[in-house]
């Protein structure tokens, strides 16, 4: 089961997703979708769903790992002509 401290991850996420990487806030999961490649940041705390519900510093933090989400694209993500 994938978590630390109080944090755990849904069932159905750990089911269906692949973990590609770990931020200090949150997860980087792969959805086992091959129609779309699905990239879904999670917030490593308990009871929070959404990154909206995170304090504003903790928030911003996790919103700032998006920005390093390309490195993380696998390479079927890139465009094609």
């Amino acid at each position: 089961m994938i978590g630390s401290g109080d944090f755990t991850l849904d069932p159905r996420l750990e089911q269906d997703t692949l973990c590609l990487g770990k931020f200090p806030l949150s997860l980087l999961l792969l959805m086992n979708d091959s129609t779309y490649p699905w990239l879904i940041l999670v917030p490593q705390r308990p009871e929070i769903r959404e990154v909206y519900q995170l304090d504003r510093p903790t928030g911003s933090s996790c919103w700032l790992n998006r920005a390093t989400l390309p490195r993380f694209s696998p390479p079927f993500c890139a465009p094609t002509s």
